[in-house]
Order: structure tokens, then sequence, then C-alpha cells
């Protein structure tokens, strides 16, 4: 069950914008792979958000990689459609973090799209994960308890646990993508 549309846009907007024309297919509507990169933007501008900026990048040789997205189409967006990107943070272990990016069709007021992603904290040295740092991972936590503040659940449960996340043990399959 997809939350309330007020619920979604309470969330902090990452991105507006109506839809460029060159954007749409031929079917008419927004290109599934214009989705997932507005999405995919969303969620990177909610980690710069939270300290992960090029400058950092550069100067620690930390950054992230994504290491999952699955998406839900839920409505199409036509040309007409102005669009918000709305992202909340799920679950977070001390080397990833799960986002929910909801694309936003506001002119209709409706979830167009969503998209979870799991993004993993590497080491650009050697490509393999490592924690967080306790500035980026605390402003993460800070975003994790507000937005599980917010009264609703995320719309596919089985998207919102991270094996080895600040709620969850650890699981197996898991394993292999957080020790890259």
């Amino acid at each position: 069950m997809l939350p309330a549309i007020d619920d979604v846009m309470a969330l902090h907007e990452v991105d507006v914008a109506p839809i460029p024309e060159e954007h749409i297919d031929g079917n008419g509507h927004l290109s599934v792979r214009f989705i997932v990169e507005i999405a995919a933007h969303g969620a990177h501008e909610l980690l710069v958000g939270c300290g992960l900026t090029n400058e950092r990048r550069e100067r620690t040789h930390q950054g992230v990689f994504t290491a999952e997205h699955h998406i839900a189409y839920i409505a199409e967006m036509r040309a007409d459609s102005d669009l918000a990107v709305y992202v909340r943070v799920l679950d977070r272990s001390p080397r990833a973090v799960i986002l929910l990016a909801f694309v936003v069709d506001r002119t209709r007021q409706r979830v167009a799209a969503v998209l979870r992603a799991v993004v993993v904290s590497v080491a650009l040295d050697t490509r393999r994960s490592t924690p967080f740092a306790r500035e980026i991972a605390s402003e993460i936590d800070r975003l994790l308890s507000d937005h599980d503040a917010l009264g609703w659940s995320p719309p596919f449960p089985r998207w919102g646990r991270l094996p080895g996340g600040r709620r969850r043990g650890w699981r197996r399959r898991w394993r292999r993508v957080l020790q890259m």
C-alpha cells in the first residue's frame, strides 16, 4: 500500500522540474530510462546532503557504489506533468544504506515510481566496502530517525530491511555485498 501523497511530500524534496520533451518516449510518457536516472539522482542528492560530496571523495578517497536498484512503476508520467523526487532513508548498516526515492507527479498528485537503492560505502583506493565515516553515519542516522518518526511504513515492507543494519541481524547473502 502506498503512503498518502501528502505523507510522501512531507519528505525532503530533492528535485522539482517539468518533464523535458526529449525525455518522453514513443508511448507519450516519461521514458523508463529517465525515471531511473531521476530517482537515482534524488538518492544521490540526499547523500550529498549527508556530507558525501565530491570534495570529500577527493580528499578521503571514499565514495559510494550502488549495489542494488529495484523499481516499481505505479503510474505513468505524461509530458504535461511536473515531477518531484522525495527520498526516505529506510535502514543503515556500518557499510550500507537503503534509500527509497519516490518520483511524484505533482500535477496529478500521485506517486509515479518508487526506487529502492542499496548504497555501499567504499574505499576508492581498494574498491572494497568500508564503514561510513562517523560524521556521515551520524547524519544518515539523524535522517533515519526523522523518517522513522513520520508515522507511515514503506510501501513494500520487504524492501526496508538491511541485514546487518541498525535494526536487523546479519544474513549470509548480504555478507558478500557488504564486504566487497
